[in-house]
C-alpha cells in the first residue's frame, strides 16, 4: 500500500508539472506574439506621425505656389466653356505660363502622402497640355484639327484646375 501512495504522489506531481509546462508554453507563445505586435504598432504609429509632419511641412512650404497655379488655371476654366471651341487662347497661355513659373519640386509631391494624388494628376494633365502646346504648330501643318485639339487642351487644363482645387482642399485640412 505504501508503494501505491508513492506512485500516486509521483503521478500527481507529474500531472502538475505537465500542467505548469502547458500553461507556461501558452504564456510564452502569447508573449512571443504580443510583444512584437506591440512594437510593430508603435513603429507604424511613429511612421504615420512622421509622414504627417513631412506632409505638413511640404504643404506649408508650397501652399502659396499651388494657390497661384490654381488661379492661373481658373482663368482658363472661366473663360473657355467646356465642350465648346476655345474662345480665349490667352487664358490657355496664362495657365501654361503659371505652370512654367510654378517652382514646386514635382519629385517631392509624394511627401503629401494621400493628399498627393490629385495634385500629381493635375500636374500630369498640365504636362499633357504643355506637350500639345509645344507640338501645336507641327500638328497644324500635318493637317490635324487644331480647333478640336485646342478644345482638348483647354479641357485638360480645366481638369487640372479641378484636381488642384481638390488637392488644395486636402492640404488645408492637413494644415488645420
Amino acid at each position: 500500500m505504501h508503494k501505491t501512495l508513492i506512485i500516486e504522489a509521483a503521478a500527481n506531481t507529474a500531472d502538475t508539472l505537465n500542467w505548469l509546462q502547458l500553461v507556461s508554453a501558452v504564456i510564452v507563445g502569447v508573449a512571443a506574439i504580443a510583444v512584437p505586435a506591440y512594437f510593430a504598432a508603435r513603429d507604424r504609429n511613429a511612421k504615420r506621425m512622421e509622414a504627417k509632419r513631412r506632409a505638413r511641412s511640404f504643404a506649408l512650404a508650397h501652399f502659396h505656389e499651388l494657390e497661384m497655379l490654381r488661379d492661373y488655371l481658373m482663368m482658363n476654366a472661366v473663360r473657355n466653356a467646356p465642350g465648346e471651341a476655345v474662345s480665349d487662347h490667352s487664358a490657355i497661355d496664362a495657365a501654361l505660363t503659371g505652370a512654367r513659373e510654378c517652382k514646386i519640386p514635382l519629385i517631392d509631391l509624394h511627401l503629401l502622402d494621400e493628399g498627393s494624388e490629385p495634385i500629381q494628376q493635375a500636374f500630369a494633365a498640365i504636362a499633357r497640355a504643355q506637350s500639345y502646346q509645344l507640338r501645336r504648330t507641327s500638328l497644324g501643318q500635318q493637317g490635324n484639327d487644331i480647333d478640336a485639339m485646342d478644345t482638348m487642351q483647354s479641357q485638360r487644363l480645366r481638369d487640372a484646375y479641378d484636381l488642384l482645387r481638390k488637392g488644395i482642399d486636402q492640404m488645408e485640412a492637413l494644415l488645420k
